[in-house]
């Protein structure tokens, strides 16, 4: 059986720069991606076999129609190498294997879940889910099932869609396993049954399923928050996960930790947004941290690098010479951490802020436009977390609805920008505007001026955030409503269907403006009414990157003043 290889790239002189690709794939093949939102029944069976029970696809779902223990798996996985037909078995050791589902059962032995390294209905991996709050990791073998782990879970129940995704790295034998984007099981070691195919899982109920994903290492932006040891397997050399961090320990003239590079930009990236936390413990000018870009070997990359003594550069490092690019000052002192945001724009033009205040602005770094992209210490030992990679830079919003919008941010309903203001006329159960937003990678605070012209409980006003308008998710998102007699409501909108997510009074009455604030930082949301503070810390992952804008249900509102703008922790 072909398993996992570490394929030697460019010798970076003192520095071991290794690569870990799924079995004898190369980099540049390893960007699969299966997306599955069930929309045409007929050809379900193409792509799915059943291995227990019966399952149906119907209404953009997919789900078993009896209560015995049903198992439906995916036949045929992303090529080693391109060329190959499609394979039988998933060879790669790294992927996370997504899906939303639906318990309808009432009862703790109902369960609903995922399975993975599945060899045969006697003999897998699965986590499943109970409708009264209950999650198990299980390992079936010969037929026995034997419960790995057990935890509480939030955010399912009866009837309710929720999100799960297993994290899952053979090499280490490593699991995490997030609901709704939080991680619920963190770092679980279980082994055996490598290699095997992924699938959906019923126990006593006939669950649905939809919105299954399998990605491997490359797959869309990167993020991570380094809470398990699996985060270190797309970097090469792969550095120490040590409690909630990215840690080398080593004090040598340069040590170099590099995104595989399926996950790098390359030189058709035209731009890309790089963030990361960073910490020094050493407090002389010469011990740096930093980030490294256009990397192609020991002796050719750029760097951006911070000393604790408060000194930042941008070298050129190329064979023996090193080029200062530019020089700025920051606060920076030894043992604390602060927070680098890197954007590169037109391939070779960079600007660098630390904790929110710009010290580079469309710095040139001369004419190389791509290579790796990683992390940098030199004599000094250095941790990172919260890394996140996206091609997009974020750029901030205002509009003022001088002008109507264009048509592209209508998504329902009717609306005009008379006497200067944006303004919802089609009294529609969701009437939706909204724009571009380039959040994911950038924590942001959203905010508009509001008036709601209707004076009954179901007539609404709000804004909309993380709203999809592509891909496997659309028409998802999140949204805050008010009502003019004084219940303020955060709803998450998933497959069509409306859940709380947290309610509050409120003092508005119609036909008065009032200004509304949205602040997303990480997996957290704050809501501000007038300045105050009306919900904190609400934690939201299922959806990424989304679009922002206003809402109306059953009611005809006013709208003016919108800004998007980076959110900064000070």
């Amino acid at each position: 059986m072909l398993r996992i290889i570490i394929r030697a790239l460019a010798a970076w002189a003192s520095i071991a720069v290794l690569a870990l690709l799924a079995h004898a794939a190369s980099a540049d093949t390893f960007h699969s991606l299966i997306e599955d939102s069930f929309s045409d029944p007929s050809k379900v069976s193409d792509r799915w076999q059943v291995m227990a029970g019966s399952w149906s696809a119907a209404h953009g779902t997919y789900g078993s129609t009896v209560h015995a223990t049903s198992i439906a798996t995916i036949r045929q996985y992303p090529v080693i190498e391109p060329g190959q037909p499609p394979l039988p078995r998933l060879l790669y050791d790294v992927f996370t294997f997504r899906a939303r589902m639906r318990n309808p059962g009432t009862g703790a032995a109902q369960w609903v879940g995922l399975v993975y390294n599945f060899q045969d209905p006697q003999n897998y991996h699965e986590v499943v889910f109970s409708p009264t709050g209950m999650a198990a990791v299980r390992r079936v073998l010969a037929g026995v099932s034997t419960t790995t782990a057990v935890e509480s879970y939030t955010g399912g129940g009866t009837g309710v869609w929720f999100d799960v995704a297993v994290r899952r790295n053979e090499n280490l034998s490593l699991t995490t396993i997030e609901v709704n984007g939080v991680p619920l099981f963190v770092n679980l070691f279980h082994d055996g049954f490598n290699d095997g195919l992924t699938g959906l899982v019923t126990y006593g109920v006939a669950g649905r399923f939809d919105k299954v994903s399998l990605s491997l290492p490359g797959d869309g932006p990167y993020r991570e928050s380094f809470d398990a040891e699996i985060a270190a397997a797309p970097w090469s050399p792969p550095w120490a996960v040590e409690n909630g961090t990215y840690n080398n320990g080593a004090v040598e003239p340069t040590s170099v930790s590099l995104l595989g590079a399926a996950i790098s930009p390359t030189a058709a990236t035209q731009s890309y947004t790089f963030r990361a936390r960073m910490f020094n413990p050493y407090g002389a000018s010469g011990n740096l941290v930093g980030v490294v870009f256009h990397g192609e070997a020991a002796r050719d990359y750029t760097e951006v690098v911070f000393s604790p003594t408060g000194v930042a550069q941008i070298n050129r490092i190329l064979g023996f010479t090193k080029q200062t690019l530019a020089t700025a000052t920051y606060a920076g002192r030894r043992r604390t951490w602060f927070d680098v945001k890197f954007e590169l724009v037109a391939l070779n033009r960079v600007s660098v802020s630390v904790d929110g205040t710009q010290l580079f602005g469309n710095v040139p770094t001369g004419a190389k436009i791509a290579g790796r992209f990683g992390l940098i210490t030199h004599w000094a030992p250095g941790s990172f977390d919260d890394v996140w990679l996206d091609p997009e830079v974020f750029a901030p919003l205002a509009e003022t609805f001088a002008n109507p919008p264009p048509s592209s941010w209508v998504r329902s309903g009717q609306w005009d920008t008379s006497g200067g203001t944006l303004n919802s006329t089609a009294i529609g159960v969701e009437d939706v505007v909204a724009t571009r937003c380039g959040c994911w990678n950038t924590d942001f605070r959203y905010s508009a001026r509001l008036l709601n012209q209707f004076d009954a409980s179901g007539n609404l006003v709000g804004l909309v955030y993380n709203y999809q308008t592509s891909g496997l998710y659309t028409g998802d998102h999140y949204e805050v409503v008010f009502s003019p007699t004084g219940i303020a409501r955060v709803n998450k909108v998933i497959q069509g269907t409306r859940y709380l997510v947290a309610s509050a009074s409120h003092g508005v009455p119609r036909n008065v403006w009032f200004d509304v604030e949205v602040v997303r930082s990480g997996l957290s949301t704050a809501v501000l009414l007038n300045g105050n503070t009306l919900f904190d810390d609400l934690t939201q992952g299922e959806l990424g990157t989304g679009d922002v804008g206003v809402v109306t249900h059953w009611s005809r509102g006013r709208f003016d003043d919108l800004n998007v703008e980076e959110y900064v922790i000070r």
